[in-house]
This record gives structure tokens, sequence and C-alpha cells, in this order.
């Protein structure tokens, strides 16, 4: 009788396989930079949002998803 363990298949996870990013992946990182650098450009120019004003946008998105974001003001 032959105990030993057969071999398992090879599953390799398909994220280590390399693939070229469909259009949409790219237009949204693309997208992400941009807003990133908006973000870094605003905090070089001394511009935040309040704590509070964050915090109510937050609260009003449960009611309405498309309730802009505060725009960012100089610190106080």
């Amino acid at each position: 009788m032959d105990t030993r363990t057969p071999p398992k298949p090879d599953h390799t996870p398909l994220s280590s396989i390399p693939h070229a990013p469909d259009d949409h992946a790219v237009a949204h990182r693309q997208r992400l930079a941009a807003l990133i650098a908006q973000g870094e450009a605003e905090i070089a120019a001394g511009l935040v949002i309040d704590g509070d004003d964050l915090d109510a946008w937050l609260d009003q998105l449960d009611i309405d998803p498309n309730t802009p974001m505060p725009e960012p003001r100089p610190k106080p």
C-alpha cells in the first residue's frame, strides 16, 4: 500500500501572474494620481478642510452620496 501523499497541482495565484492593466484601471490610477497631486498642492499652499466640516460631510453622504466635499480653506 502506497502511503505517500500525491503531489499537489501547481496553483499559481492569479495576483502573481503578470498582466496588462485594462484602460479602466489605467484611467482610475491616473485619476487617483491627479487627486493626490491636488491634495499635496493644497497642503503645500496651507489649505485644509476643517475636521467638523469633514465630519458633517461624511454624515451627509449617508443621506445624499452626491454631496460635494467641503472646500479646503487657509489654516486658521
